[in-house]
């Protein structure tokens, strides 16, 4: 399952995808859809999906207990 969280600003996106098998979750960010994107980046996003099978260069992996520590601090935040 994979949910999408667009910035308030429009700039960036948040994707966040849960792997049932493993039991972990992947974030990942992206350039947002606010902006015109410069040729640029676009070939930079092209020649990094070539490369790496996805356009993001970084992506962070929770497992089950440290995605439970996040909510929580998300939780007692707000």
């Amino acid at each position: 399952m994979t949910e999408y969280y667009e910035c308030d600003c429009g700039c960036t996106i948040l994707r966040v995808e849960y792997d049932d098998e493993i039991g972990e979750f992947y974030f990942s960010t992206y350039r947002g859809k606010g902006d015109k994107l410069p040729w640029l980046y676009r070939l930079k996003a092209i020649l990094q999906i070539i490369k790496h099978g996805e356009p993001y260069g970084d992506e962070v992996v929770l497992n089950k207990d440290t995605a439970k520590r996040l909510v929580k601090y998300i939780k007692e935040s707000i």
